[in-house]
């Protein structure tokens, strides 16, 4: 429970989080933290998103970029960034 351990798990900690991209699989062992994680953000107003890959495992993305799914991470990823860190669209 302590907040050095797991940020998210205090409300002042969490709702000073940046926008969080969160990605996981159905098979990945951090499936459950993940989506926990991904409420609690929410729960503090920060702007996270949750994608979860079916039949995927952890860090799959990273394992073999050339996947399909890997490339639509990266596709994902990338308009995360656009959206939060692109010129114009900044605030």
């Amino acid at each position: 429970d302590s907040p050095l351990m797991s940020p998210v798990r205090s409300p002042k900690l969490a709702a000073a989080f940046p926008p969080t991209f969160i990605v996981t699989g159905t098979r990945s062992e951090d499936l459950g933290t993940a989506a926990t994680t991904h409420r609690l953000l929410v729960n503090a107003g920060v702007d996270a998103e949750l994608h979860v890959w079916d039949g995927m495992w952890h860090d799959f993305f990273l394992e073999n970029p050339d996947m399909p799914e890997a490339r639509e991470v990266a596709t994902r990823l990338a308009a995360f960034f656009s959206r939060h860190l692109g010129g114009a669209e900044r605030k």
